[in-house]
């Protein structure tokens, strides 16, 4: 006799997530991500992953707005605001300043 299937826990979907997102299987990691999301539409991890897919594929203004969602949830998190700066950086955001002029 067969034990019923039980689904993936959710750090094993996670896990899942993250490996596909390294191995850059882009359609799958997405998938997983969303997944994970429905369950918890505020899991850090997931966000961060979905924001680096959207860097990868050029969509900074989607990171941007899948981090400032992270960094309500935690403020203080290194890697969500290291990837805000990335995707500042990609939409032109950060950069030189231009001196100011005398009066």
């Amino acid at each position: 006799m067969h034990a019923p299937r039980t689904e993936p826990s959710f750090a094993q979907s996670l896990d899942r997530a993250q490996a596909a997102l390294v191995a850059e299987d882009r359609k799958n990691c997405e998938s997983m991500f969303c997944e994970i999301l429905q369950d918890d539409a505020s899991h850090l991890a997931a966000l961060r992953g979905l924001a680096a897919l959207s860097l990868a594929a050029d969509e900074a203004s989607d990171a941007d707005r899948l981090l400032r969602h992270a960094l309500k949830q935690s403020v203080y998190h290194p890697l969500a605001w290291r990837g805000l700066g990335q995707a500042f950086i990609a939409l032109g955001r950060l950069g030189r300043r231009k001196p100011q002029r005398d009066i």
